[in-house]
């Protein structure tokens, strides 16, 4: 059995066993994410035929999370949280012949987090089991899910921004008059559980801080992680550096992610991904948000796809929306996003030179998240 089920298991043997004792103690909380609108339009090309393609509007349920919370001892607590994700395949895929949407939805089930914590002497915490780092703000912390229905190809990428495995946490957050310096140290199973070629041999490294200044309206985030990703002893190296400004009702972030895949595309070339993102926010009112977002992905990846085919796959994507709070853990997010997208073989292995796929398109979204 994969340590990943292992751990997952005994997890949830300690939380029966603990609500059996003391239910009351378990805290149980989650978020439900709907949306009541979305609709694509855009431009295909596949096989050098460019044609239009768009969906018809439609709402349902796309997000279940639960977030189980336990002390087990004055020191100790364990923690889980399982996700259903339903899924109709609405999202336009570059490659794809049409803009489309399956009649019938399908449901999955994974888990984001499930680890044991160690509340350590001066302050020192620890985290055994199933990890999310805290890799980058967008995904890893999470900031998105209130901003945004739709991430960036950049941040829900487990080639650059997401970040889930097996491993240890160590966290201590250093802190003054003004300003706070948390850091994070990660020892994982391989770079990310989502990684083709990912073996249970292969260990990485991470380290995060995100120190705060100016009473936290100025933030930097920086991470590193380096280790093998195959079993072929091929190392990886991911980054992401960060910056985030708040001034009164204004409020800037940005943040810049790559990596290097040894040999990922052939013995001589290496992955290169890379990308960032830049979005703004205006409170018009304690209530309402206005959002814009700019951001650029440039996967270079070949290797995923076919072995030896330097293909190049980059996306463009532009946000314009508006998100309104009526309550405490109520988030309508309504936004505009365009997206341009290509892929090119410039080696000729899977597509003729000059034969691109690319994809073009305007999504609207009204999308509702609750958080309990």
């Amino acid at each position: 059995m994969r340590p990943i089920l292992i751990l997952v298991t005994a997890c949830m043997f300690v939380f029966m066993c603990a609500g059996l004792v003391n239910a009351q103690e378990t805290t149980v909380g989650g978020t439900v994410k709907f949306f009541l609108y979305d609709s694509s339009d855009g431009e295909i090309t596949y096989d050098d035929e460019t044609t239009s393609s768009k969906n018809g509007a439609s709402a349902g349920l796309s997000q279940v999370i639960l977030n189980f919370y336990r002390e087990i001892a004055d020191d100790w607590a364990v923690e889980a949280q399982p996700e259903i994700r339903f899924s109709a395949g609405a999202t336009p895929r570059l490659g794809s012949e049409e803009i489309t949407r399956s009649p019938s939805s399908e449901a999955h089930v994974e888990i984001l987090r499930a680890a044991v914590i160690w509340y350590m002497p001066a302050d020192y915490e620890m985290k055994a089991g199933y990890l999310k780092p805290l890799f980058c703000w967008d995904y890893g912390y999470e900031l998105f899910w209130d901003e945004q229905y739709n991430a960036y190809v950049v941040s829900a990428n487990s080639w650059l921004g997401s970040w889930h495995d097996v491993g240890v946490e160590f966290y201590k957050n250093f802190e003054g008059e003004g300003y706070a310096i948390p850091a994070y140290l990660y020892l994982t199973n391989g770079p990310t559980s989502d990684v083709s070629g990912q073996t249970d041999d292969a260990w990485t490294f991470m380290f995060h801080t995100a120190p705060e200044l100016m009473n936290g309206n100025l933030k930097f985030l920086g991470s590193f992680g380096y280790g093998e990703y195959d079993d072929d002893g091929n190392n990886m190296t991911r980054y992401a550096l960060g910056v985030d400004y708040t001034m009164a009702a204004f409020n800037v972030r940005g943040e810049y992610l790559g990596g290097t895949y040894e040999k990922l595309v052939s013995d001589d070339v290496d992955g290169e991904p890379s990308g960032w993102y830049v979005k703004a926010f205006y409170d018009v009112t304690p209530t309402w948000e206005l959002m814009g977002g700019y951001s650029v992905t440039d996967m270079n990846w070949a290797g995923f796809f076919f072995a030896g085919a330097e293909m190049d796959e980059n996306y463009t994507q532009w946000t314009l929306g508006a998100n309104w709070r009526p309550a405490d853990g109520v988030s309508v997010m309504f936004a505009y996003d365009s997206i341009d997208a290509e892929r090119t073989d410039p080696s000729g292995d899977r597509y003729p030179p000059g034969d691109e796929t690319a994809l073009k398109y305007g999504r609207i979204n009204v999308g509702v998240r609750a958080t309990f």
